[in-house]
């Protein structure tokens, strides 16, 4: 049975990538759920392939499907340490509509992704306190592109995965 607690402990690592999911922050995710037993490898890479006649998948898109919608439970500065207390919580950053990044709570203090460089993190795999992100000054967005937070259950990922099959 997959866990919240073992999606942490994936994310407590680099990914490896031996998945062939894609570079992306949103294919490190996916490739820590599989790791953590929330969905499997064939089904993940149906999805982010093309289906036959289709032109080419935006995993962005795909990606605010499967892992964190806008519709999931909003997180500003001072929700945070409710929301992200909890390991394994899926994090997901927005600007307007388009789904700009994702990472994994760990520890009720830190947040592990990649690419992180639109958040204040690292490019390459990073751990970064949510408290140290750059908040505006109210509080509700992060960063200079003004992205807001969203958290949801990975427990959803596998209803989501196979809604997209």
């Amino acid at each position: 049975m997959p866990s919240r607690l073992a999606l942490a402990q994936q994310a407590n690592l680099a990914p490896t990538r031996v998945y062939g999911f894609g570079q992306m922050c949103h294919h490190s995710v996916l490739e820590w759920l599989v790791k953590a037993g929330f969905g499997n490898k064939k089904n993940v890479l149906k999805v982010l392939m093309p289906k036959e006649g289709q032109g080419p998948v935006n995993p962005a898109t795909i990606c605010s499907r499967l892992l964190v919608r806008k519709t999931d439970t909003p997180v500003n500065r001072n929700t945070a340490s409710v929301w992200l207390e909890y390991p394994g919580m899926l994090v997901g950053f927005y600007q307007g509509q388009a789904y700009m990044h994702t990472m994994v709570a760990l520890d009720g203090i830190h947040l592990a992704g990649t690419n992180n460089g639109g958040i204040g993190g690292a490019l390459l795999y990073d751990k970064i306190s949510w408290e140290d992100l750059p908040w505006s000054d109210d509080g509700e967005t992060v960063g200079a592109n003004n992205y807001k937070m969203f958290v949801v259950n990975p427990d959803q990922f596998p209803i989501r995965l196979k809604q997209e099959l």
